[in-house]
């Protein structure tokens, strides 16, 4: 891996370096209290417009057409989430929930909320109007339990890079897809110095509507030092 770690030393009268930190170093840094959210993490957003919250990129140089109507409306595009130029925003907290409401505004638009790393590399859920179906990569498998909708509510949870995956329809209950892990979706698999994003997309044909989008982020202890 690439990471740096410090530690004590000092050098000995003949030019040799010892280490000098022992158990009193691990019971220092074992003390150090979790890391707190950074202030810069994903805002709620109900879309309200006329622009686009600070927070959300398209994933390329291409920008969707999208306006806002009772939330944002973007235009699909491609045939899934690896080139249709997906809408991310960055986490900030190893552990989360976001939810989004999805609106299909043609029967011919897949539209849907994933994590993001590049056009090779995503999971995540989507919807049509014959159900539900989870993305992984370019795999598309779909939810048999759910039937035909035409709007619904998406959430992600990742707790540590386990991810699970839940609908639900209006006013309905929530509703289990299925957990994957997302801790190979990086930089040493898939190249491009990048990050884990979420991200919504529309794909296939007419348009979806997002609105009520919403980021939670989860407290997991972690394990002590010994």
């Amino acid at each position: 891996g690439r990471q740096t770690l410090l530690a004590p030393v000092k050098w000995t009268d003949d030019n040799w370096v010892l280490p000098c930190g022992g158990d009193e170093r691990a019971a220092r840094y074992a003390a150090l209290p979790a890391r707190s959210s950074m202030s810069s993490q994903p805002d709620d957003d109900d879309f309200a417009g006329p622009t686009l919250n600070w927070m959300w990129r398209f994933y390329g140089a291409t920008i969707r057409p999208h306006h806002f109507g009772d939330g944002l409306v973007i235009d699909a595009s491609g045939e899934q989430p690896g080139n249709c130029s997906t809408l991310c925003c960055m986490p900030t907290d190893e552990s989360y929930e976001v939810e989004v409401d999805v609106e299909l505004l043609s029967d011919q638009t897949r539209a849907g909320l994933v994590l993001f790393y590049n056009s090779e590399a995503h999971l995540g859920l989507y919807c049509d109007t014959t159900g539900v179906s989870r993305v992984d990569r370019q795999e598309f498998t779909r939810h048999r339990d759910v039937g035909p909708l035409t709007c619904c509510t998406l959430k992600l949870v990742n707790r540590a890079h386990e991810l699970d995956l839940f609908m639900r329809r209006p006013e309905g209950d929530w509703r289990y897809i299925q957990s994957r892990e997302v801790s190979g979706l990086h930089h040493n698999v898939f190249g491009g110095f990048l990050s884990l994003r979420v991200a919504l997309f529309a794909a296939g044909e007419g348009a979806a509507r997002f609105s009520r989008f919403r980021y939670q982020p989860i407290k997991v202890d972690c394990l002590p030092l010994t």
